[in-house]
């Protein structure tokens, strides 16, 4: 199924599950790993060290 099928499929099986609107969005997520780069560093994450794990997968 390629994406654009998925995308057409997406709100037909919301509909199906009682959902009463489905929508899209493109994501910028351009400033995201700094920002959590500095979230890191700061030690926000507390106890949760996976959150320091596979960084350049988050």
């Amino acid at each position: 199924m390629s994406l654009q099928d998925l995308k057409n499929q997406i709100p037909q099986w919301a509909e199906a599950l009682g959902f009463s609107a489905t929508g899209f969005v493109k994501l910028d997520r351009s400033d995201h790993e700094a920002h959590l780069l500095r979230w890191l560093r700061r030690d926000n994450h507390g106890s949760m060290d996976y959150m320091a794990r596979n960084v350049d997968l988050r």
